[in-house]
């Protein structure tokens, strides 16, 4: 893990002291089970190293792995810094906490919600040829755009799942074409 650290350490210096051209390439860093090899470098790597066409897949179980791997009472504070800066996330099936953050990315959206009554009858004459006496109402309420539980409850894939595993991923800044930050997507996890 030590040599892994320094790997990822020295490949990150490299990336931001790089003067990237038009035609250079991008250098990727690959880090699985993030949270083993978590620095405090990571997050100020993650703000600058588009600018070097570089970039940094984290991937981790929950975001309580990082909050877990960081040190201090900043802990909270530094993990979610460090996935603040992440361009893109991509959210399988996950905890509740994880699924919770998930969806508080994506924010609330307006909504309107409509409802009805039917009144009783008085009578059996009303009741077979009378005008029903229905009242509606509308309202316009906050919601999360995606429920955390949207997130809970995302196909694991495997046999069981005809090997698909679903994801929702969220982009920051500018939106998807078509609009909106986030996409549902299915990988096959047998290509």
């Amino acid at each position: 893990m030590f040599v892994n650290s320094v790997w990822k350490y020295a490949t990150q210096k490299m990336i931001l002291r790089r003067k990237a051209q038009g035609r250079d390439g991008p250098v990727v860093i690959w880090v699985d089970e993030f949270q083993q090899f978590v620095n405090s470098h990571d997050s100020h790597f993650l703000a600058q190293c588009r600018s070097h066409r570089g970039c940094m897949v984290m991937l981790t179980q929950s975001i309580h792995s990082i909050m877990g791997a960081m040190r201090g009472e900043n802990a909270r504070s530094l993990a979610l810094s460090l996935i603040g800066n992440a361009g893109h996330k991509v959210f399988h099936s996950c905890d509740a906490d994880t699924a919770r953050y998930a969806s508080e990315l994506l924010g609330r959206e307006e909504r309107t919600k409509i409802s009805g009554n039917l009144q009783p009858a008085e009578d059996a004459w009303e009741e077979m040829f009378g005008t029903p006496k229905i009242s509606t109402s509308f309202s316009n309420q906050w919601e999360a755009v995606l429920e955390p539980n949207v997130f809970m409850t995302l196909r694991t894939g495997g046999p069981q799942n005809g090997y698909q595993a679903d994801a929702i991923v969220i982009k920051n800044g500018e939106p998807f074409p078509g609009g909106g930050n986030w996409r549902f997507c299915t990988f096959d996890q047998r290509s």
